[in-house]
């Protein structure tokens, strides 16, 4: 009898649970209090999204006079457009629980209360399901209106002429081998796809802090942050580490530029070092440099030549040679033309020196057309060009099939001509990743 007892008391217990437990995320938007006029102020989400994968989208809705810019996003594309501050995740993290963060500004001097609303995006059962964020009051403060606290001492503003855009950096030493870089981008006029690149001296690694929404790529002694939607905020800040094996040259060199495409042209602006207290020099925007045209000449080689995959790094190779092509009127090179826009292409080959066509036929079978580029000092053989990703994957495949010899195909991209990574070509042409 207590044993039927006990078992009757076990299943109205979990039928209780389970008529108020949900499955439902959670989202704790944690803004501040109060915020006083060019006051900075990082504001933390946390995001428990239960089981849900897949597609996610966070929005934030904010009064005229705040503005958002990015913090940490945790893989999200990040916008802040018409009031509205998106992170926007084609996959959610992995974890059911994380966090994001953006940075809150007002340009608004009155003293007023705001509230800020925002929703939380997901896919269940193949519809999407909007989650209403919980409301929040932010209370805009002036100094001496005898609010409990002060506000922060601004910092000293960086001298910029007014409407003119420019990119700065601040290096700030952590170590004899370790230094925080920051960079600011003021009067941001760039609408749409941009791309900041930063080189370091060569015994340095770099580590992302603050990425503004951007996608980050570190590479040896470089990194890399590349929007599709670069934020539309006046100032956009971005910050990573640099570790050194050794004490760097004093003082620290970096080079890196700023480049976007602003009226239909490619453009490029220095990144400025700026010293504590140095005001920086008026740098005039500059149309991005076209690629130069390698020169053609006939190959001397004869008999199989010696070749390696793309992703070899061993031999010895010179990046000043210039590339080679044969120029009979019967090959199956094709003539380098100006190249606009993004395009895709399918690398067959790699190597240190020029072959022709009649070694691809007898190694590898393969009579068809391809052209020759020299890249980071290798003479790389491509064929197609094709507008789509989709279309260059599919030759890959193809090209694969006919021709295993081949050590391992695989799809290269290009922008107005010059090569840049699938994964930044995907987000200037809006293009979706395809296995």
């Amino acid at each position: 009898m207590i044993k039927y007892a006990l078992m009757s008391f076990q299943f109205f217990g979990l039928l209780f649970l389970g008529l108020f437990s949900s499955n439902e995320p959670v989202v704790d938007h944690q803004t501040p209090k109060t915020i006083y006029p060019g006051e900075k102020k990082e504001v933390t989400i946390s995001i428990d999204k239960t089981a849900f994968q897949g597609f996610g989208k966070l929005e934030i809705i904010l009064p005229s006079g705040l503005v958002a810019t990015a913090g940490k996003t945790e893989g999200a594309s990040f916008t802040f457009h018409e009031q509205k501050a998106r992170f926007v995740w084609m996959t959610m993290p992995t974890e059911r629980s994380f966090k994001v963060t953006y940075y809150l500004e007002t340009t608004d001097s009155s003293a007023k209360n705001v509230d800020i609303r925002g929703t939380f995006s997901y896919i269940q059962d193949n519809r999407r399901v909007d989650y209403t964020i919980p409301l929040r009051t932010v209370a805009i403060r002036r100094a001496g209106l005898g609010d409990e606290s002060t506000p922060p001492a601004a910092a000293a503003p960086v001298a910029v002429a007014s409407g003119e855009m420019r990119c700065t950096r601040t290096i700030t030493p952590l170590s004899a081998t370790e230094f925080r870089v920051d960079i600011r981008l003021e009067n941001n006029m760039i609408e749409g796809f941009a791309k900041v690149i930063e080189n370091v001296p060569n015994n340095c690694k770099t580590e992302k802090i603050q990425d503004a929404g951007s996608v980050v790529t570190q590479e040896k002694n470089s990194v890399k942050f590349v929007w599709f939607e670069i934020p539309k905020s006046p100032v956009v800040d971005l910050s990573y580490k640099i570790s050194c094996l050794t004490p760097p040259s004093s003082p620290l060199s970096i080079n890196g530029k700023l480049s976007y495409v602003l009226g239909g042209a490619p453009k490029e602006l220095p990144i400025l070092t700026r010293a504590e207290g140095e005001p920086v020099v008026a740098q005039k925007n500059t149309p991005a440099k076209e690629p130069a045209t390698q020169p053609v000449t006939p190959p001397k080689t004869s008999g199989e030549e010696k070749t390696a995959s793309a992703g070899d790094t061993k031999g010895k190779s010179n990046p000043k040679a210039p590339v080679k092509q044969e120029s009979s009127g019967e090959e199956a090179i094709t003539k380098a033309s100006p190249e606009k826009g993004v395009s895709y292409k399918v690398q067959i080959l790699a190597a240190h020196k020029v072959v022709n066509k009649s070694y691809f036929q007898q190694k590898h079978g393969y009579s068809g057309a391809f052209n020759i580029e020299n890249h980071e000092g290798w003479v790389k053989y491509t064929t197609g060009r094709y507008a789509e990703y989709k279309q260059a994957r599919d030759a890959r495949e193809q090209i694969t099939r006919d021709h295993g010899s081949f050590p391992g195909p695989f799809v290269t991209a290009y922008h107005d001509g010059a090569r840049i990574t699938v994964q930044e070509a995907l987000l200037i042409s809006q293009q979706q990743w395809i296995k």
